[in-house]
């Protein structure tokens, strides 16, 4: 593992825009000699002072290629910090000019890119700076209040530590004011060192000086100094246990606390979310049921599973309106009563309001968890006919607080974005189920579970009351049990009888019925497979003989050659057939043979009404 500083300090500019430093060239020397110490940080220290743009980019850009991710790198930079007029933030070298900062500058996002393409994930970056927010020549111009170094760094195994919350300098025409001073940056920076040299910033005396123990250190000492400058820290998926130097041997000095620590601030939610939650459980509700039980097809799950994700949101919603708290304390920010760990501060990109079913809620985008980096916050919440007074001021204590703490946050209004990305996302699910499991193009309606006795439809008193003229006729054997065998899309149920000469008494043919039901598969209605099967026997009876279409009662066919006779219908899900073969001794088959098949569908669907 490698330990290596780059140090930076701009004190020349050629832009007589930009006023000369004098303590850049001094920190540099000072903090190096710190670092550098076997005893104390034990880096590899690399120093440039007043160098140009281009020179300091070639040099940082060498300094973090070829790193390895146990590497600990420390980069300082002290000189201005410059905006242009888009906000982006460049770092200045000696020949830096206001006009042509993307020429003579370093653009914090090329920056921004070369740490994130570096291979280390221990990296501190220490701005010791002052934001001059130069607009350019001839303008009157002021920046903005808060260091945005979120929106210009990010990466995994990132700490930054800036100077100031403020930005101090302020153009008024075309030079800067000549009452203005450094002396900010030198005691952000005497403070740094101090702490390192002394030992002073271990705060438990374990010997090891770790990052969020030099940063609160640098944080107290300054606000002693100067109470109008808040050094800050960010944290972006870096960690606080990073440690950055070791207490020098034989050191005991230990800083001594002024203040007490400052009591917890306690956030509640608005108990008037209830009004909107319970509406939307009982909503959910209505939906689950007419999902499961409320459609003739069955279960209709994608609309279940809908009902069910509206009432769980409502049942947490109610639980957090009731119970839910936001702690903000000095270390970060703690909810309960489901997660008791504390975001600290630095981790806080942003503070998201969002608008919801309910109403506005918060949500912590925290830098310290690439793979869940959301952290919802019971509290503050306001539903839609909530106060907004009580819900300003809540966003403005968690404003003050994190100001106080050295890690100033925004608000950002996030508004509908993230409930419609969660409402597409259920709307997706939705769909999937709708197009996997409930198939609505397979939607139809009564349909038979399964075929009947199909020996019942060749009983003596269906086949006499069928055909009046068999009655007399003593033509039919024993009807033995039908079979009824099932397959992936249809079961079919078969029964055969005898037919005997009434004089001879010797078998002369036999007749028989078959029940086909289809099933309903995931591509097709089970009507359509009936119809598909019923089209299938045709082309197989075309090659026989000549059909005779039937269309009432009930569709189908029927036809006879070679004292064969067959008769198929149609009905619902189910084709119906009904199949004669006689011998030269036996009667010819009569005209009325189809009524035989009638009465095999009517006991179909007297046993499911509606079928046809």
């Amino acid at each position: 593992m490698t330990r290596a500083a780059f140090l930076i300090g701009t004190s020349s500019y050629t832009d007589q825009s930009l006023r000369q430093l004098h303590a850049p060239a001094q920190d540099v020397e000072r903090l190096g000699a710190v670092l550098g110490d076997p005893e104390v940080g034990a880096y590899e220290v690399t120093t440039h002072v007043d160098e140009t743009a281009g020179k300091l980019t070639d040099s940082l850009r060498e300094f973090l290629s070829g790193r390895a991710p146990e590497d600990a790198l420390v980069i300082y930079f002290s000189g201005h910090g410059v905006k242009d007029v888009a906000g982006d933030l460049f770092l200045t070298g000696t020949d830096s000019s206001l006009d042509d900062l993307d020429h003579t500058a370093i653009p914090a996002t090329e920056l921004n890119r070369w740490l994130r393409a570096c291979r280390s994930r221990r990296i501190l970056l220490i701005l010791d700076c002052c934001y001059s927010g130069a607009f350019g020549r001839g303008m009157l111009a002021k920046a903005g209040e808060t260091v945005h170094v979120r929106e210009s760094f990010s990466g995994r195994g990132l700490a930054i530590i800036t100077a100031t919350t403020a930005i101090e300098y302020a153009f008024e025409g075309t030079t800067l004011r000549e009452d203005e001073r450094d002396e900010a940056t030198s005691t952000f920076t005497e403070a740094l060192i101090h702490g390192l040299d002394t030992g002073e910033a271990d705060d438990n005396l374990d010997q090891r000086i770790t990052l969020d123990e030099l940063y609160y250190y640098v944080f107290d000492t300054v606000r002693e100094v100067n109470p109008g400058q808040t050094p800050c820290w960010y944290l972006i998926g870096g960690q606080g246990d990073f440690l950055v130097a070791a207490r020098r041997p034989g050191t005991s000095a230990r800083r001594s606390r002024t203040s007490p620590p400052t009591p917890a601030v306690t956030l509640r939610p608005d108990r008037r979310m209830l009004a909107t939650a319970v509406p939307v459980a009982v909503l959910g509700g209505v939906i689950i049921w007419a999902g499961l039980a409320g459609f003739r097809q069955g279960a209709l799950w994608s609309a279940a599973v809908v009902g069910i994700l509206l009432v769980l949101a409502a049942i947490l919603r109610i639980v957090l309106a009731l119970t839910g708290r936001t702690y903000l304390e000095d270390r970060g920010v703690r909810v309960s009563p489901f997660r008791s760990a504390t975001v600290p501060w630095p981790a806080i990109l942003a503070v998201e309001a969002r608008s919801g079913l309910f109403g506005k809620s918060l949500t912590v985008r925290r830098g310290d968890r690439p793979q869940w980096p959301w952290l919802p916050l019971p509290a503050p919440s306001r539903s839609w006919v909530g106060n907004r007074d009580s819900w300003a001021a809540a966003l403005e204590k968690i404003r003050e607080h994190s100001v106080l703490r050295g890690s100033p946050t925004v608000v950002v209004d996030r508004r509908w974005a993230p409930s419609a990305a969660r409402a597409a996302v259920v709307i997706v699910l939705a769909g999937v189920l709708l197009v996997t499991t409930d198939r609505p193009w397979v939607w139809e309606g009564v349909i038979a579970d399964g075929p009947p006795d199909a020996c019942q439809a060749l009983s003596d008193e269906n086949i006499e009351a069928a055909v009046p003229s068999y009655r007399d006729l003593d033509i039919f054997g024993a009807a033995p049990s039908s079979v009824a065998v099932p397959s992936n899309s249809l079961t079919t149920s078969t029964c055969q009888r005898t037919l005997a000469a009434s004089i001879l008494g010797t078998p002369d043919g036999w007749v028989q019925t078959i029940y086909d039901v289809a099933a309903r598969t995931w591509n097709r209605s089970a009507h359509q497979g009936a119809e598909d099967q019923l089209e299938d026997y045709r082309s197989f009876d075309a090659q026989h003989g000549r059909i005779a279409e039937l269309t009432a009662p009930h569709p189908g066919y029927w036809l006879t050659y070679d004292r064969h006779a067959t008769a198929r219908l149609l009905c619902g899900n189910a084709v119906v057939t009904l199949d004669m073969r006689t011998t030269e001794a036996y009667p010819q088959i009569p005209d009325d043979f189809p009524d035989i098949a009638d009465r095999a569908v009517s006991l179909l669907s007297a046993e499911n009404p509606g079928l046809c």
